[in-house]
């Protein structure tokens, strides 16, 4: 006969084996009851990054072998008081700038910044500026109008300047080239600020391997998005 010992043991035994089926059943009915069908997966955004192949005087401006201080040939026609393709006091001439933005996919303003305070010539300003739709570099585009022609005011010709401008993005556009023709003369009086012995110094050549004396005109070109 079992003593009251035995008799607490074995119903405290019960009572847990009971408790710990209870929490059991309890599980699986809150597992079923709030079991949801579930599924992942990851997706990736793929886009195609905004063309910016600028190309100036019909090269990449990415293009790292290209001497770029060297695009510009300038024109000068000559008359009957000086030779062509030289300089000298109240010579004119012009120099083109071509600029094709048919592998852009944005809008843009381009600067061209022209600068002649550290030139032998200083006097040799920009006096006017043409815009044309087209490469006036081509010959079969040398009789096109300018879309736009500005002169600038004899007041306002100095050493320093810029000519800007706006290119929107156009998705139909077929032709998506544009030239900017910059008019230079050496200035000898107005805002000249060389005077006659400057001007008879250029002449002096230091290159022993020279016929001339050499002049530059600083150009900067910049390009910002819109």
């Amino acid at each position: 006969m079992k003593n009251e010992n035995d008799v607490l043991k074995s119903k405290r035994a019960e009572l847990v084996i009971s408790l710990i089926l209870i929490i059991l059943l309890l599980i699986f009915i809150l597992s079923s009851t709030f079991a949801r069908y579930r599924s992942t997966k990851e997706l990736n955004l793929t886009s195609d990054v905004a063309r910016w192949n600028i190309k100036l005087n019909g090269h990449e401006l990415s293009d790292t072998s290209v001497d770029f201080s060297t695009l510009i040939t300038p024109v000068f026609p000559g008359s009957e008081h000086a030779a062509p393709n030289i300089i000298a006091p109240k010579v004119e001439g012009y120099f083109d700038i071509v600029l094709d933005y048919s592998e852009v996919d944005v809008a843009f303003t381009y600067n061209f910044a022209f600068n002649s305070t550290e030139s032998l010539v200083k006097d040799l300003l920009v006096y006017k500026y043409d815009i044309y739709n087209c490469d006036i570099t081509d010959p079969v585009n040398s009789t096109q109008t300018p879309a736009s022609s500005t002169t600038i005011p004899t007041a306002d010709l100095s050493t320093t300047g810029t000519v800007t401008g706006e290119i929107p993005y156009d998705a139909t556009a077929t032709n998506k080239i544009k030239s900017v023709r910059l008019y230079v003369k050496w200035v000898d009086d107005g805002p000249a600020i060389m005077n006659n012995i400057d001007d008879t110094n250029t002449t002096i050549i230091t290159d022993t391997t020279a016929t001339h004396a050499s002049n530059s005109l600083k150009v900067t070109a910049q390009f910002i998005q819109s």
